[in-house]
């Protein structure tokens, strides 16, 4: 909740800058909030507003995978696994993307 607050006060602030209301009028932005290595990565999808139309958390977007230097094969199982995660996050981030169509 204090990260989607944030994200909708930043840019509160930078649609009340002399001119930039106008030109973001109707226009969805999306704010990605990337954080520490072990926290999650926030997507706030705000309107010119700085409103909230949606928002999404992922957990293995910034997930560390060991690969094997000489073929690029995942190492372990439990590497295996956490790539399965991070390409599942990365496919649900390509989805909001492509469903908002944000600037």
């Amino acid at each position: 909740e204090r990260v989607i607050e944030n994200a909708c006060k930043e840019l509160k602030y930078i649609a009340n800058v002399a001119g930039e209301r106008t030109r973001l009028l109707g226009k969805n932005i999306l704010s990605v909030v990337v954080g520490e290595e072990n926290s999650p990565t926030f997507f706030v999808l705000l309107n010119h507003f700085g409103d909230v139309i949606d928002d999404m958390m992922l957990h293995f977007m910034k997930t560390h995978i060991r690969l094997n230097p000489g073929t690029n094969a995942v190492i372990s199982t439990h590497d295996r696994l956490q790539l399965d995660k991070k390409n599942s996050d990365l496919a649900l981030f390509k989805d909001f993307v492509e469903q908002h169509k944000p600037e």
